[in-house]
C-alpha cells in the first residue's frame, strides 16, 4: 500500500500566480481605441466596471492618470488621453490605433495578466488561435511548470493528467508517460480524470478544463468573455485589497498585520469592510461612534461572513492593534442598552473597548 504522506500533491489554482497589472492601464487603453483617444467618463466607468469589482478603485486610477499627466478630465466628465499616457499604454502592451477594445481586452490585456509579452510577433501568432489564451491560463493557474511559455492544448492536458496521476495513482505513472497521448478524446480513462477533477459528471474534456479555468478565476460560466475578463479583473485586484463578500472573508489565522503580501492584504480588506460598514451606522445617542457589536449584526443582514461574534470582536481588535480601526472604551453611565454594550465588550490588550470610531473614517 502507498502511503497518502508519499504521494504528490494535486494541482492547486491560485490567483498569486497572475501578473499584477496597473489599475490606470485598462483605462489608458480605452481612451487609446476610442475615437480621437477620448470618451464620456460615464462610458468609461461603465465599459470597464467589469474589471474592478470596486468602482471606488476605478475612480481612483482615473483621478492617479490625470494628476500623473496621462490622462485629462475636463470639467463636463470628457476623458482624454495624453501623448505620454499612450506611450505609457503602448509600451506593455502595442499599439492602440485601429485596434478594437475586444481585440485589446483578448490579446493585450488578458495575455499581459499571464505574464506573456503580447508585443512579441511570437505571442501575437498564438493569440491570434483564441482557445491559446485558455491554455496559457489553465498552465499558469495550476502552475504547471512543464510546458512551454507558448503551450498548445494537448501539451497542457498532457501535464495536468500526468499530475493527476501521480496524486491519485502513483503506481501507474510509468505506465502513463510511456503513452503517446496523441489523441486524449478518445481516452475515457483520462477524461474520467479531468471530470472528476473539476468535479464534473459527464462532459468532454474541453468541459472539465472549461470548469477547472473557471473555478480558478471565479467567472460565470454564461459569460461569452468570462476567461480573459475574469484574468484582467484578478490582475487588477493584486494591487489592491479586493472588497469582501459572502465567504470571502479570510479566515483568523490569515489576519497577520506583519504577515505576507497576501494576509495583509486580507487584514486590511476585513478592515476596509468594517469602516465602511461603520459609517453606515449610528449608537444614539453616542456621536462619531458606534457600538462593534451593532456594525458585526450590520455585516451579517449584508451577507458578510463574520463567523461567531466572538471571532469578529477578536478581529476588529487586532486591526486596532494594528492602526486600522479606532476603538474607543464605553465608560461612562448612559443610557446605551446593556445587551448591546455587553455584546460589544471587545478585549483590548488589559483594557477593553465597546465602540468603532466612525466620525473621521
Amino acid at each position: 500500500m502507498i502511503s497518502a504522506q508519499t504521494q504528490p500533491a494535486l494541482l492547486r489554482h491560485s490567483l498569486d500566480r497572475l501578473t499584477a497589472i496597473d489599475a490606470g492601464l485598462p483605462i489608458l487603453a480605452f481612451l487609446g481605441v476610442s475615437g480621437h483617444g477620448s470618451s464620456g467618463r460615464d462610458v468609461v466607468e461603465r465599459s470597464l466596471s467589469p474589471f474592478f469589482a470596486d468602482p471606488g478603485a476605478l475612480r481612483a486610477a482615473l483621478s492617479g492618470l490625470a494628476d500623473a499627466n496621462f490622462a485629462m478630465v475636463s470639467r463636463n466628465g470628457r476623458c482624454r488621453i495624453t501623448p505620454a499616457g499612450r506611450e505609457k499604454a503602448q509600451g506593455p502592451l502595442g499599439p492602440l490605433l485601429g485596434r478594437a477594445w475586444s481585440d485589446v481586452v483578448h490579446r493585450a490585456l488578458a495575455p499581459l495578466a499571464l505574464g506573456l509579452d503580447p508585443t512579441k510577433e511570437e505571442t501575437r501568432r498564438y493569440l491570434a488561435r483564441k482557445d491559446n489564451i485558455e491554455c496559457a491560463a489553465l498552465a499558469c493557474l495550476y502552475g504547471i511548470t512543464n510546458a512551454s511559455a507558448l503551450p498548445s492544448r494537448s501539451e497542457v492536458r498532457f501535464w495536468f493528467l500526468r499530475a493527476l496521476v501521480s496524486a491519485r495513482l502513483p503506481e501507474c505513472e510509468p505506465a502513463f508517460t510511456e503513452m503517446t497521448m496523441h489523441n486524449t478524446l478518445r481516452d475515457p480513462f483520462s477524461r474520467a480524470l479531468m471530470l472528476g477533477a473539476a468535479g464534473l459528471q459527464r462532459g468532454t474534456m474541453r468541459d472539465a478544463e472549461g470548469a477547472l479555468l473557471r473555478k480558478a478565476l471565479g467567472a460565470r460560466a454564461e459569460a461569452a468573455s468570462g476567461i480573459p475578463d475574469a484574468l484582467i479583473r484578478n490582475a487588477l485586484a493584486k494591487t489592491s485589497p479586493r472588497p469582501l463578500t459572502l465567504g470571502q472573508l479570510p479566515p483568523l489565522t490569515l489576519l497577520k498585520p506583519n504577515g505576507t503580501g497576501a494576509e495583509q492584504a486580507g487584514f486590511a480588506a476585513f478592515a476596509a469592510a468594517v469602516r465602511d460598514l461603520a459609517k453606515t451606522q449610528k449608537t444614539h445617542p453616542y456621536a462619531g461612534r458606534v457600538a462593534i457589536a451593532q456594525v458585526y449584526d450590520a455585516g451579517l443582514q449584508r451577507g458578510l461572513d463574520f463567523g461567531t461574534l466572538e471571532a469578529f470582536k477578536t478581529r476588529v481588535a487586532e486591526a486596532g492593534r494594528a492602526g486600522l480601526l479606532d476603538l474607543e472604551r464605553y465608560d461612562i453611565a448612559g443610557p446605551m442598552d446593556a445587551a448591546l454594550r455587553d455584546r460589544s465588550r471587545t478585549v483590548f490588550g488589559r483594557d477593553v473597548r465597546h465602540f468603532i470610531v466612525n466620525e473621521w473614517i
